[in-house]
């Protein structure tokens, strides 16, 4: 199990048949084989074929092949084939395999330093709630002269 998710850390197991009504916080990995009826935040979540979490989950890395009915917040998110997500999930890196399902929203999180900020005229429009006005500009030559206006020369073939 540990070899899945890198170096070494305590790992929680709720095994098949057990059931855990309310939240649940670990500072390694959890195991969930059985049932788990609250929010679950740890570094590290694998959801067997027998397990399910109903409630929000947050872990660095989370491999589901049973269910999960909440949203899920995650770095690194993997669907195996049977794995059922009802909920958004928000994700860096997301892997479904054929047969691993979910509905709901699904939302890449975004680095800070990464999104485009908005140019300063429409930062500006915004604040003062108008649209930033366009004059039309009218076509000149390179000496600054305006150039002649195109028209219909009644021919369709190229010159």
């Amino acid at each position: 199990m540990n070899e899945m998710f890198g170096r070494r850390r305590p790992v929680t197991l709720i095994a098949e048949g057990s059931k855990i009504g309310g939240g649940v916080s670990a500072e390694g990995i959890v195991e969930v084989n059985g049932t788990v009826e609250g929010d679950l935040d740890c570094a590290s979540l694998f959801v067997s074929k027998s397990g399910c979490v109903k409630g929000k989950v947050a872990a660095d890395s989370v491999i589901v092949s049973g269910i999960v009915e909440g949203p899920v917040n995650c770095s690194r998110l993997h669907l195996k084939a049977g794995a059922r997500v009802v909920g958004d999930i928000r994700y860096d890196t997301l892997i479904v395999d054929q047969g691993g399902h979910f509905a709901g929203r699904s939302l890449e999180k975004k680095d800070p330093k990464k999104v485009l900020q908005p140019k300063k005229a429409k930062a500006a429009a915004k604040s003062n709630g108008k649209e930033p006005s366009v004059k039309p500009r009218r076509a000149s030559n390179s000496d600054g002269a305006n150039a002649p206006k195109l028209g219909n020369t009644g021919s369709t073939s190229p010159a």
